[in-house]
């Protein structure tokens, strides 16, 4: 029987429907040989249509989400793919160790490595005494996936660096850099893009609520 061709390959990126409304984008970083479960990189903002969707502005460390998925939604085009990352070279876009907790808490958690060329594969795994600040090690389904990454966007986007405060006429104004913030040198910084923040009483304004309009744009 012949081998269908799968309608994706590493570095396809594609939209995931949020399940409060909107899109979010994904990145196919690693595929195992005949496909079925592969790695995603997952990115906000939030896009409020498909016609928004661009693949120039996706790095790996903007991801919000990174996790091991099944490619249903990619095979039965629940999941569009929009295009593929330009250049896409995968040593960017390390596969990286996942945490394996024990559910009642007796053993220490693993740090578990897959191959890298086969994210269905373990090939070692290590007793660690800390294990936080690692995606789990899991499989979800593309169903499961979009509930993930639409929790991953509620929160907002990280808060990298304030890069300046000014209060005037009991307004406080504050530009930060978000999503993936990149040092050059001691006093210069890359970041995604920095916004101003306004808010009142010292509060300040959180990235999702800046957001609006058919692209993200801001208010």
């Amino acid at each position: 029987m012949p081998r269908v061709k799968l309608p994706y390959t590493e570095g396809s990126v594609f939209l995931v429907p949020l399940r409060d409304g909107g899109y979010g984008r994904g990145v196919v970083a690693r595929m195992a040989p005949k496909g079925k479960i592969l790695l995603g990189y997952f990115f906000g903002p939030r896009l409020h249509s498909p016609d928004c969707a661009g693949v120039n502005d996706l790095a790996p460390s903007r991801a919000i989400l990174m996790l091991q998925f099944g490619d249903l939604g990619l095979i039965n085009g629940a999941w569009k793919i929009i295009g593929a990352v330009p250049n896409w070279d995968r040593s960017q876009w390390p596969m990286p160790l996942f945490a394996r907790h024990d559910p009642l808490g007796h053993l220490k958690p693993r740090l578990v490595r897959y191959s890298d060329d086969d994210p269905s594969r373990v090939i070692e795994e290590t007793a660690v005494d800390d294990a936080s600040g690692y995606p789990p090690d899991q499989l979800s389904g593309y169903g499961a996936a979009e509930v993930q990454l639409t929790r991953a966007m509620s929160v907002g986007f990280p808060l990298s660096r304030i890069l300046h405060i000014q209060t005037h006429d009991g307004e406080q104004t504050v530009t930060i850099a978000i999503g993936g913030i990149e040092k050059i040198d001691d006093d210069t910084y890359s970041c995604r893009f920095s916004l101003p923040l306004i808010g009142k009483d010292d509060r300040v304004l959180g990235a999702e609520d800046i957001y609006s309009g058919a692209c993200g744009d801001l208010r």
